[in-house]
Parts: structure tokens; sequence; C-alpha cells
């Protein structure tokens, strides 16, 4: 069996949005908990064949901190892949 190595990576790290658009009600929704940033860092230590990674979401930059946490790890990971 060939083993699955992905390239790209779209994260949704959060649901949560502090926008309050006429055209969008999903700021009023309530979803489950966010995934927490450390559990997808263990992904991505298992992918080595991550080329692309994008975070997408209901407002993404609610979790600045997760953002900068992955982006840190990913940096990391890359040069230790080179």
């Amino acid at each position: 069996m060939e083993q699955f190595t992905p390239t790209d990576l779209y994260y949704l790290i959060t649901f949560k949005c502090n926008e309050r658009c006429t055209k969008c009600n999903h700021w009023k929704m309530n979803y489950i908990e966010d995934i927490q940033s450390h559990l997808v860092s263990r992904l991505f230590d298992s992918i080595t064949s991550l080329k692309n990674f994008c975070i997408v979401g209901g407002e993404p930059l609610i979790k600045k901190d997760d953002i900068l946490y992955l982006s840190e790890k990913l940096i990391i990971k890359r040069y230790e892949l080179q």
C-alpha cells in the first residue's frame, strides 16, 4: 500500500467570528471547541511532505497566538528538512 504524503494542508483554526456582518449570521452560531494548537503541531511533525499550509476559519485572527505558534513551528520544521 502506498503511503499518503499530503503537500497541502488547510487548517480551520476556529469557527468563531467577532465581526457582525449583516450578510452573514456566522457569529450567532455556537460551535464546538477549537482544536488545540499543540495537537495540530503533532500532525505537522508526522507530515514530512508538507509544502503549503493555509489557515482558514470564521475569523482566524481571533487566534493570533496559535497562528504565531504554528508559524514558528513550521519555520523550524522547514529548516530541519533542508
